[in-house]
């Protein structure tokens, strides 16, 4: 609530309050659109910090650097190392969603995209599914104006944020929801809401440094996007900061192999391969090439 001294308290969020209309959905679509259908690709240098509990109940904390790679429709690649050497992979492609742990045991979980739900995130200890994660950086389309997805526009209520400034989006998303609190003037993600089917946030994202992406690939926009998140996942137990640096559009990059699942297996000599479902399977794999 904001005080006034010569009457009564006013809520922030009263009209008379705000210096900025409550743009259209409309007009925020058009940003978005700006900013997300010109990137079918992206490749950026990464730096992840990763706060979860793994498969077996242990707490773990892991921080390092690698790429950030994705591709439409519904790949992900995000490769977490140190001094060149790769020891967690979060990946999916059109299908299946993937863990993949380098570390003491070479093993690596993959999952049906269609049936993962937070169970999964829990059963194999991934800290976010990567469907999830491009929900929450708002890398993913917006529903297009007069869609039945589209819930709701109004002013966000988040109390991080400059309320008087910051409108909400509500979109249904496949079981759940996703809520994207946007700049009114810039237009500008700074906020992701991922709510299940109970009314709960699952996920959270605040995000910011927003700068262009380089574009190699001939269009003459350079859409922008947030170059730093911070994801918490409240039900998880967990917490994603991600931060992006040198990101591109470019025809060369990324490469198909990074969305390869069974590529990668051969590529990082994984040793156990768990589906998740009612069974484990194990495999072994021969040793191949680390160049990815």
């Amino acid at each position: 609530m904001a005080g006034c001294t010569n009457g009564p308290e006013t809520p922030i969020d009263a009209p008379d309050e705000r210096a900025f209309e409550l743009p259209t959905y409309e007009e925020m679509y058009a940003g978005a659109e700006r900013r997300i259908r010109t990137r079918d690709r992206l490749w950026a240098a990464s730096v992840t910090s990763l706060r979860y509990v793994d498969a077996e109940g242990e707490r773990r904390r892991d921080q390092g650097e690698g790429h950030f790679q994705m591709q439409r429709p519904g790949s992900l690649a995000v490769f977490i190392g140190k001094l060149g050497e790769t020891y967690l992979i979060l990946g999916s492609d059109t299908s299946r969603y993937w863990w993949i742990e380098l570390l003491d045991e070479r093993r690596a979980y993959v999952g049906d995209t269609e049936q993962a739900r937070i169970s999964s995130v829990e059963a194999i200890g991934v800290p976010v599914l990567p469907g999830d994660l491009l929900l929450a950086l708002d890398m993913e389309r917006w529903p297009e104006p007069g869609s039945e997805r589209v819930l709701d526009v109004a002013w966000s209520t988040l109390a991080t944020l400059d309320r008087s400034r910051t409108a909400a989006v509500t979109f249904e998303e496949s079981g759940r929801q996703r809520r994207v609190h946007v700049d009114v003037v810039s237009l500008d993600p700074l906020a992701v809401e991922l709510v299940d089917e109970s009314g709960e946030v699952f996920a959270f994202s605040s995000l910011s440094q927003h700068g262009r992406v380089l574009n190699r690939i001939g269009a003459a926009v350079e859409p922008r996007i947030p170059m730093r998140a911070e994801i918490d996942l409240p039900s998880a137990d967990a917490r994603l900061e991600l931060s992006l640096s040198r990101a591109a559009m470019d025809p060369r990059k990324p490469r198909p192999v990074v969305f390869d699942f069974e590529t990668l297996l051969e590529r990082f000599r994984v040793e156990t391969l768990r589906r998740i479902g009612p069974q484990a399977i194990q495999a072994s794999r021969d040793p191949a090439r680390d160049d990815l």
